[in-house]
Order: C-alpha cells, then structure tokens, then sequence
C-alpha cells in the first residue's frame, strides 16, 4: 500500500525529544518521537515501509530484537532517501545504529536518525 502524504514540515529537535524522553522514563521516546519519525520516512519514501504498531509489539515479543533490525532499516532508508535527493553524506549509519543499539543506547540512535532525517525535510 502506498502513500502520498506530503512529509512534516515541522522539524522535531532531537535534544528536546531526548530531554522529554527522559523525564518520562522514554514513554515520550516510544508513543510520540518514534511514530513521528517512522511516519515522516514513511512519508519521504512515498510507501508504508514501517508500521508503528507491529514493529513495536515484535520488538516486545523479542525483547528488543525486532527494534535493532527495524531500527537498521531506518537507517537504510534515510540513506535511500538522501540518495533519491542527490545528498551526500556518510554510509556508515546502519552499522552505526546496530552497534549504538547492541549497546543499549537507542538514544543515541534516536538522535542520529532525527538530526538526518531533520536535513531531509
């Protein structure tokens, strides 16, 4: 199925999304930054590449397997997308995401993917 929603115009700051995050004991992380994300490389790729509601229940029936491989493929298609806009930029996203993520620091990923998909909109 595909989608031809125009991508947000609004840029989310990912130091503010990080502090929310953790004054909320990554609740905001989970049921905000994150759909909003998925959405708007959903919207930039022009298809529903990511469904929120099934990554995050396979990411808890895998304690957090899923997450690390769906989080990999974000990266991918923030690279896929910086390609499509002619973009340079560095290819070592995905390996970086898995390795920050077996680290158990998806924060760090979370801001990653932001400050790029942030030059993309």
């Amino acid at each position: 199925m595909s989608t031809q929603s125009t991508p947000p115009s609004e840029i989310t700051n990912p130091v503010t999304a990080l502090i929310l995050s953790a004054v909320t004991c990554n609740l905001y992380e989970l049921f905000v930054w994150w759909p909003n994300r998925l959405k708007t490389i959903n919207a930039l790729l022009g298809r529903d590449e990511f469904k929120y509601g099934t990554i995050l229940m396979l990411s808890i029936l895998t304690c957090g397997l899923m997450y690390i491989y769906y989080d990999y493929k974000t990266a991918e298609a923030i690279l896929e997308i910086r390609r499509k806009k002619g973009l340079a930029g560095s290819e070592s996203l995905p390996l970086m995401t898995v390795i920050m993520d077996c680290m158990a620091l998806t924060f760090i990923t979370s801001y990653m993917h932001q400050e790029e998909i942030n030059k993309l909109v």
